[in-house]
């Protein structure tokens, strides 16, 4: 977990659950968030090519509990603006030019996606991270989010809770590839290969999961 606190590195929230749970106590004013708070959080992520242009279907995020002792209420992801810039950095990284962008997003009992990569012709680097992907080399991203209302849980009045801190609302801001996972709860999405290949996008609509 990688936190910034008004855009600036806090080392001791990104280490410390605890300090990171303290700062949204003292900043919450009428359930939200006074101060600007950014988290990158990492998820496992596989992939498979579709049709004619290289597409990776992969799982941006799961309520599961992390190895932070956290969660993310899935129910409480807000959208809107990153669906009109719906970019994929590198190692969130946003100094650079964005190496592809997400369609078909789908929110149900996890957050997922279709991720598209820049063309190698104009970006040798974006299209490089995607076939690293595709051959299994990289898998591994990261949902990058504001705070908008959190949860500390108090385990006195609800033991049988595992996390120490649940995220009930937060703003998707942008989705990242990255090197090394938070939450190994993410799964591979595989569409029947059997007959003609099917959109992901129906696959995903089919299991349940709402069109946002």
């Amino acid at each position: 977990m990688t936190v910034f606190v008004d855009g600036i590195y806090s080392k001791e929230c990104s280490l410390n659950t605890s300090a990171l749970a303290k700062l949204l106590n003292e900043n919450r004013q009428k359930g939200e968030q006074a101060r600007n708070v950014d988290i990158y959080r990492n998820v496992r992520m596989e992939c498979t090519q579709k049709n004619e242009k290289d597409r990776l279907c992969i799982t941006m995020s799961t309520g599961d509990l992390d190895r932070d002792n956290e969660k993310i209420d899935q129910s409480g992801w807000v959208l809107d603006g990153y669906k009109k810039n719906p970019v994929i950095l590198w190692s969130h990284d946003r100094n650079i030019p964005a190496i592809g962008y997400m369609e078909n997003i789908i929110l149900g009992k996890t957050l997922q996606g279709e991720m598209i990569f820049n063309d190698r012709e104009f970006d040798p680097f974006g299209w490089g991270i995607g076939q690293r992907l595709l051959k299994g080399s990289l898998n591994c991203g990261s949902v990058g989010f504001r705070v908008i209302e959190a949860e500390v849980v108090n385990h006195s009045v609800n033991p049988d809770e595992k996390a120490d801190l649940i995220f009930r609302k937060q703003e998707l801001l942008e989705f990242s590839v990255c090197n090394v996972p938070a939450n190994p709860y993410a799964e591979v999405i595989r569409t029947a290969r059997s007959g003609e290949e099917k959109s992901l996008y129906e696959f995903l609509k089919k299991g349940g999961y709402r069109l946002n």
